[in-house]
């Protein structure tokens, strides 16, 4: 196979090649702390399609990352997956089967998985801290629906209302801003991030001209279950209000320093997003813009 594989499990020498729970590791690559994380990895690979032979990379993945931060006691010293995927918000959580064959954004794909399930486990499951879902990640493997149809499942089975949907919401502000002090549900308690989330643009509202109240940056392009930031400066950042055209969801989630933070995203449907930030009464005007993704 390609020369930068660690380890592989592949499903079919289980099913069909040597019938034999085997995983694979190559010597001359992993030592180490390497060795052990993954092993844990291929194991959880292992493990899963026993349960569950056909689950996509979304969850299987991700499974395997949380299975190297266990292994790791949460240092996330060899899981630099994590902050690739945080500035690369625009890589969907979902795997299309081109992403993983043609290995576009593979790193930002596993960070993405991988902070999916932890932030399942935190918020509904084993690291909640409530002993009535404390095998909420085991359940999930051993869960033959696929991908957020076999999360709502296991959600439902532990009695929870959120779904997949709302908990995509959340996740997307707590990738951005990490803190549980705001709000329980924004942030990681098991990990902390080292860097910021880029932004897709900002725009700055601050001389008074009673005619000009609105700004729509440029569209941007983004897959289903992706997400864009925009920080947009204003003195008065309260006034201000945001739509956003195609369908996407979009919502003000940090206010500070002069500053406005929007989280946009189109769900469950690719398509272009056009953000519109409104100032009330039309008092306030667009005096710079530019982009900043990607720098």
């Amino acid at each position: 196979g390609p020369g930068d594989w660690v380890g592989v499990f592949d499903p079919l020498s289980l099913l069909s090649i040597n019938h034999k729970d085997v995983f694979y590791i190559d010597l001359k690559s992993a030592s180490g702390a390497g060795f052990a994380a993954t092993a844990a990895h291929e194991f959880q690979h292992l493990v899963h399609c026993g349960h569950d032979f056909d689950e996509g990379y979304m969850i299987d993945e991700g499974c395997s990352l949380y299975a190297e931060l266990l292994y790791a006691n949460f240092s996330t010293e060899h899981l630099p997956e994590f902050d690739v995927y945080r500035h690369h918000p625009e890589v969907s959580l979902h795997w299309p089967e081109d992403e993983y064959l043609e290995r576009r954004n593979m790193g930002a794909h596993y960070g993405a998985s991988g902070l999916w399930i932890l932030y399942l486990s935190e918020q509904y499951g084993d690291l909640s801290g409530d002993p009535d879902h404390a095998h909420f990640i085991r359940d999930l493997v051993e869960e033959h629906a696929n991908g957020f149809e076999g999360v709502d499942a296991v959600l439902a089975r532990h009695g929870y209302d959120d779904r997949s949907e709302d908990i995509f919401k959340n996740w997307t502000i707590a990738n951005y801003m990490d803190d549980t002090g705001v709000n329980p549900r924004y942030g990681y308690d098991s990990i902390d991030f080292a860097a910021a989330v880029p932004v897709e643009a900002m725009v700055e509202f601050n001389a008074p001209e009673p005619n000009d109240g609105s700004y729509s940056f440029p569209p941007v392009t983004l897959p289903a279950w992706s997400a864009a930031y925009y920080t947009i400066g204003s003195d008065d950042v309260g006034n201000l209000s945001y739509t956003c055209e195609g369908n996407c969801w979009c919502q003000c989630i940090e206010e500070a320093n002069r500053t406005a933070t929007v989280v946009v995203s189109p769900l469950n449907v690719s398509g272009d997003a056009v953000l519109t930030v409104h100032a009330e009464g039309g008092r306030e005007h667009t005096r710079e813009k530019y982009s900043s993704h990607g720098t």
